[in-house]
């Protein structure tokens, strides 16, 4: 397992067990003691537990990307249509953040992005995975819109991530992906962005990453950098 994806809302409580339980393997490597602990609270038995802190992964098909000076290396989870998404993960915390507006991938990007041309920089986006047949088609089209800008690329999936982290100036992803802790751990800049102040800044799932809410706390960050 990577890093644990599950969120604090704010309507009420957090209960990702459908996702898990109930777990019978007798050992798991982790990269984090919190997602230990949870696989501790799924399981039916105990099992032995490695907490590894990162394990390194790496991408064998891709062609080295020669990225402009000041970039940001962009990452989201590229939605599923809810019909599917809810038949294979139910309806949790994940699925209720990403519904909360329905505008959410729309301004997610947009609000990158205009910071980003503001502040003379490149956003490279690296999605998650290709669903095919699965995709959200108003996230396809907006996608196939921003393409049309000179200063978004929207790259192969398969691109090595650790290359992508290391040669872009700063990293921003979609909570709580494990990119964002990754580029932590390499001690490059990178943030979790939250366009709706929906997220607890000091939810413990952040693994220390700092969480950036709405866009006006976005352009302090952009300044930053």
């Amino acid at each position: 397992y990577s890093i644990n994806a599950d969120l604090k809302s704010p309507f009420g409580g957090n209960d990702s067990s459908h996702a898990f339980f109930p777990l019978t393997w007798p050992e798991h490597m982790v990269w984090t003691k919190l997602l230990a602990k949870s696989i501790l609270d799924y399981s039916v038995i105990k099992p032995k537990i490695f907490v590894e802190n990162y394990i390194p992964f790496k991408s064998l098909n891709y062609k080295k990307i020669n990225f402009r000076k000041k970039s940001i290396a962009l990452f989201d989870v590229e939605p599923q249509r809810m019909s599917i998404y809810i038949k294979e993960n139910g309806f949790g915390v994940e699925a209720e953040y990403k519904n909360y507006n329905k505008n959410f991938e729309q301004t997610f990007f947009l609000d990158i992005l205009d910071l980003a041309y503001k502040y003379g920089f490149t956003v490279y986006h690296k999605r998650k995975r290709t669903l095919d047949d699965e995709k959200k088609r108003t996230y396809l089209n907006l996608i196939n819109k921003l393409e049309s800008k000179t200063y978004f690329y929207s790259i192969d999936p398969n691109y090595d991530v650790k290359m992508l982290i290391n040669d872009t100036t700063a990293t921003i992803s979609e909570v709580f992906t494990s990119v964002s802790y990754v580029a932590k751990l390499m001690g490059k800049n990178s943030i979790y962005y939250d366009p709706f102040n929906y997220i607890y800044k000091n939810d413990e799932h952040r693994n220390g990453v700092t969480v950036v809410s709405g866009k006006s706390e976005l352009e302090q960050w952009f300044k930053s950098i």
